[in-house]
């Protein structure tokens, strides 16, 4: 495993992009973006994203996460679905996403 710096770009009816920097298969760090929606608008995905540290990058535990940070702050995920940001997360890791450019 080791270190790995990684960008993937998922479409899957709007656009979801995961940077994500992760150390011996852990979340060191995670950026969560592109042009889909959460309700409410207000910025909860960096929660999200804060949350996600220290998580393995495991389908199961993501989701366990994603899960939680949809019930704690009442987000619905609007144009991707769960299934979709807890598969790109695993796809930055262990796919051969893009360098972050």
């Amino acid at each position: 495993h080791g270190v790995s710096l990684r960008r993937v770009d998922h479409k899957a009816g709007k656009l979801l992009r995961i940077t994500l920097l992760s150390r011996e298969g852990r979340i060191e760090e995670v950026e969560i973006s592109g042009d889909f929606f959460t309700q409410p608008f207000a910025g909860h995905l960096e929660e999200l994203e804060r949350a996600l540290i220290g998580t393995r990058v495991d389908p199961e535990a993501i989701e366990s996460v994603v899960s939680g940070w949809e019930r704690t702050y009442q987000v619905k995920l609007i144009g991707i679905g769960r299934a979709d940001l807890v598969s790109t997360i695993v796809e930055a890791e262990t796919g051969p996403g893009l360098p972050p450019s």
